[in-house]
């Protein structure tokens, strides 16, 4: 893990270093969309990231994956040409803050 976040309310998220086999692989076994160009590619943490903020000049070799789990959703976007992945994951904020 390269650097992680967590804003103790509604949000945490890493960026992983992941050798391109496995990135791929993981890219491949879960479906992950290409993506189309750059304004898909949003991270809602990307504020609280210092070293690895998801920026982009090229949406070329960019993967993206939204999942729904429970009340949680679930993001990642891949990057194959720095072989890095961010996982963000939204949660309810039960103390209503």
């Amino acid at each position: 893990m390269l650097e992680s976040y967590d804003n103790m309310e509604w949000l945490t998220g890493a960026v992983l270093a992941i050798d391109s086999a496995t990135l791929h692989r993981f890219i491949y076994d879960q479906k992950f969309d290409t993506a189309k160009d750059l304004s898909q590619v949003n991270i809602s943490g990307n504020g609280y990231l210092k070293n690895f903020p998801a920026a982009f000049n090229t949406a070329e070799n960019i993967y993206l994956l939204n999942r729904r789990v429970g009340d949680k959703t679930v993001k990642y976007v891949a990057d194959l040409n720095r072989q890095l992945l961010w996982a963000e994951i939204n949660y309810a904020d039960w103390s209503g803050n």
